[in-house]
């Protein structure tokens, strides 16, 4: 309480009640990912704290972007985020106006890989015994392994074909994988065939 006198001896005592809170504690935050593609979404979970509990979530990029739906008021939450990037998510919970400590978790997101397989000349008409490479164009990502005709399978990014024949005729297939582990596949058909004969000439000497 606190009471005002004044130099006549007049006084005047009034009260206000004062409530001690204490600081709210900081959940602890996880992530069930640290890397994703684009396209893909991670689960943000933190410490449930019970009731009368606010959980207040912000990242270093939009809401919106960063995939934060507008209701999100709860313990755990389901992000998709819009653009490749670092994502920096962070939460604070908030009891009866006391806010906690912020905690954060980065997730790291990837444009989908891509691929796009290829030969080193025509695959319409290759010629028996005839030697092909195949290749691939695929950005920011890393070989799996070819697949193909007769069991064929390569690790490698531009394997050799040799010595081709008819049975080799057929789709070769390239699949890529990239850091966050999304893979994209790719094929290209190849037709082994033994051309067109040239015809015989004869010449009977009649003009």
């Amino acid at each position: 309480s606190l009471r005002i006198a004044s130099s006549n001896g007049c006084s005047a005592d009034t009260a206000i009640n004062v409530r001690i809170s204490e600081q709210s504690a900081a959940p602890t935050l996880q992530s069930d990912v640290a890397m994703l593609c684009l396209g893909s979404s991670a689960t943000l979970t933190a410490t449930d704290l019970g009731a009368g509990v606010n959980y207040i979530w912000s990242a270093n990029m939009p809401n919106q972007q960063a995939g934060i739906p507008a209701s999100s008021n709860r313990p755990e939450l389901t992000v998709t985020p819009t653009l490749p990037g670092s994502f920096v998510y962070a939460l604070k919970v908030d009891r009866s106006g006391c806010e906690s400590e912020t905690v954060s978790v980065v997730v790291d997101v990837l444009d989908a890989p891509s691929a796009t397989a290829s030969v080193d000349g025509s695959v319409d008409c290759i010629l028996p015994g005839a030697s092909v490479r195949l290749s691939e164009v695929i950005g920011d990502a890393t070989v799996v392994g070819w697949t193909g005709p007769l069991g064929f399978t390569s690790s490698q990014a531009s394997p050799l074909l040799t010595n081709l024949d008819d049975d080799n005729s057929g789709v070769y297939t390239v699949t890529v994988s990239n850091a966050a582990g999304c893979t994209a596949s790719s094929s290209i058909t190849l037709n082994v065939t033994r051309g067109v004969e040239q015809p015989e000439t004869f010449f009977d000497g009649a003009l």
